[in-house]
């Protein structure tokens, strides 16, 4: 037999193993090009998810100035709320006092005039008892002036009746 098939065989076999190893190392690179296909991405969809996280970061810092900023306007306003409110309780101290001071001189001018009205009130009391007096004088007055006037009035009719003769007759002259 001859010797080149036999060689022939090993190298065939040899080249067979090396395609097959190209092969092997061919189909595993597609599959590392598949793969860093998929990482390259999963790398777009993060960066884009960085991108939106920034955003919204931004937004998030934006809000918070905003609120930073209410929240000054707010203490200016409380501050400004607690300045009012301190003027209007002085205000009301104030006007505490001033009740407080117009009662103390209404209770000392009622205690100076209380003696004065108790004698008003005393002479007004003997004023409506005399006027009860004088009214009942009146009433009393009145009913003996009616009972003279009766009287009077009798009498006129009795000495009418006493002047007047019996026969009456009409004298002549």
């Amino acid at each position: 037999m001859d010797d080149k098939p036999t060689q022939d065989l090993a190298t065939r076999a040899f080249y067979k193993r090396v395609l097959d190893e190209f092969a092997a190392v061919h189909t595993g690179q597609a599959h590392l090009g598949a793969q860093q296909a998929e990482i390259r991405a999963e790398l777009a969809d993060m960066r884009a998810e960085q991108a939106a996280m920034r955003a919204e970061q931004a937004e998030t810092r934006g809000e918070q100035a905003e609120i930073r900023k209410d929240l000054g306007e707010m203490r200016s306003q409380q501050s400004a709320s607690a300045r009012n409110l301190a003027a209007l309780e002085q205000r009301l101290i104030s006007v505490e006092e001033k009740l407080v001071s117009l009662e103390d001189k209404a209770d000392l001018r009622l205690k100076e005039s209380r003696p004065i009205w108790e004698a008003v009130q005393e002479q007004l009391t003997k004023l409506n008892r005399k006027f009860d007096l004088t009214i009942k004088d009146f009433f009393e007055l009145r009913s003996e002036v009616a009972n003279h006037d009766r009287i009077i009035y009798e009498l006129e009719q009795k000495i009418l009746a006493s002047s007047q003769p019996i026969n009456s007759q009409p004298i002549n002259s």
